[in-house]
């Protein structure tokens, strides 16, 4: 199983995006999906605000702003 990990802020259509990317291609993909807020979290704020969404696949991280369907599961397909 593949362990995702998405880091997100309040407010973030790109966010949503991601999350709508991810839970297609969970359609597609057996995986295990952990959304983190930065928004509480001063140190996560300070590495992540301008870069937010930021997806780790296994712990490394792959893709940040706009991820899409078709990118994630070629990503998924190829790990």
């Amino acid at each position: 199983m593949v362990k995702l990990t998405l880091y997100i802020n309040d407010n973030c259509e790109l966010c949503d995006e991601a999350l709508q990317s991810i839970e297609l291609v969970r359609q597609d993909v057996d995986l295990l999906l952990d959304v983190v807020s930065i928004v509480k979290d001063d140190e996560l704020q300070k590495k992540y605000m301008l870069e937010v969404p930021v997806l780790f696949i296994d712990g490394e991280q792959k893709f940040q702003g706009h991820i899409t369907y078709g990118e994630l599961l070629e990503t998924l397909l190829d790990e």
